[in-house]
């Protein structure tokens, strides 16, 4: 390799570079101003008159009845697409970070008032069961959900609370 070709690709290296980090800097910033947004709004919320009547009329998460609040788009926090998109008639997707063209479409039945199971529709394989998960519905405050899953699996694993906030 001459003089030349290694100037060259140096240079494409650190403009591809620079380029990248602009683009996470204006992301961050863009991010920060939704956030402060968010939190103006958060103050402006309009909440219908039977979302209003459910949450007075309920003293204690367990029966506050999250299946027919939680509609809409949740992205989880610090992620730029993770999240849940909660549809009418128990369907809801789940976008991953790495793939957010390719959303994965699953059922929700509700278990009570606050935890669901989420079933995957379209599995790895048609050899195996489809992935569930069941998750817990620890607090929905205004735009800001948290959501903690149930371990089912054989490792113990620490059970974290996950926080969302709607778009």
């Amino acid at each position: 390799m001459n003089k030349k070709q290694l100037l060259t690709y140096s240079l494409i290296g650190i403009v591809c570079f620079v380029l990248g980090y602009w683009t996470k800097t204006l992301n961050s910033e863009k991010k920060s101003m939704s956030s402060t947004q968010a939190k103006s709004e958060l103050q402006n919320v309009p909440v219908t008159e039977t979302q209003e009547n459910e949450v007075q009329e309920s003293t204690s998460n367990e029966e506050i009845n999250y299946a027919k609040l939680l509609k809409g788009k949740y992205i989880l926090r610090g992620a730029d697409w993770a999240g849940f998109e909660f549809m009418k008639g128990n369907r809801a997707t789940w976008t991953n970070e790495l793939f957010p063209n390719d959303p994965d479409t699953m059922r929700i039945n509700w278990i009570n008032n606050n935890t669901f199971v989420a079933t995957f529709i379209s599995g790895l394989t048609e050899d195996c069961p489809p992935n569930v998960w069941i998750k817990q519905v620890v607090s929905l405050e205004g735009k800001k959900l948290k959501l903690q899953e149930i371990n089912t699996s054989w490792v113990d694993l620490e059970q974290d609370v996950l926080t969302f906030v709607k778009e």
